[in-house]
């Protein structure tokens, strides 16, 4: 991701990128006008220690951005709701904060962040196609829950070819909210 990031930002010399731990963050207190955070914190154990970090090194002031997806409010067309809720519960199994954007706002209250302000962010896909974000989301979590032993092989690919005949038969729909937090210090 960090080579990805200096790739894109070539000519912004006000940039810098640092690989560590988002919960010892490599920054002096209150130097930072701003801090984004994409997709992260489903993955962090101890959120809590995190917002602390991201609050200790902003400015008085500063701007905090944090985009998180919702994975349990995801609307799938499938043939097998059981399968399908097998597979997404295996997702919240492997990762530490599962389900966090409805706690996120009274966690950013209780570290000091104000004026939150929370915006949806819907990915629509009605189509099956490997050009969508459905697409390879579904096959990485169903993986993901055949690795975990929750499916077998042949369930995954009985349950991926029943979206591929949806994508085939324009009944395929694939819904879930990613969520836009912007707070101040």
């Amino acid at each position: 991701m960090i080579s990805h990031a200096r790739k894109r930002c070539e000519g912004l010399q006000q940039t810098e990128f640092y690989k560590g731990d988002a919960g010892k963050l490599p920054v002096d207190d209150q130097t930072l006008d701003a801090v984004s955070c994409t997709q992260v914190l489903l993955y962090v154990k101890d959120v809590p220690n995190v917002l602390a970090e991201m609050r200790r090194i902003l400015k008085p002031g500063g701007r905090l951005v944090i985009v998180e997806t919702d994975w349990r409010g995801v609307v799938l067309n499938n043939a097998d709701d059981s399968l399908t809720n097998k597979i997404f519960s295996a997702w919240d199994n492997s990762v530490p904060s599962p389900n966090l954007p409805v706690h996120l706002k009274p966690l950013l209250q209780k570290h000091g962040f104000s004026k939150i302000k929370v915006d949806p962010i819907p990915i629509l896909n009605t189509e099956y196609s490997p050009s969508n974000f459905s697409h390879g989301m579904l096959k990485w979590i169903s993986k993901n829950a055949e690795n975990k032993g929750v499916i077998n092989k042949a369930q995954r690919a009985n349950w991926l070819e029943d979206l591929q005949n949806r994508g085939k038969s324009d009944s395929f729909f694939f819904c879930v909210n990613r969520f836009l937090f912007t707070a101040y210090l």
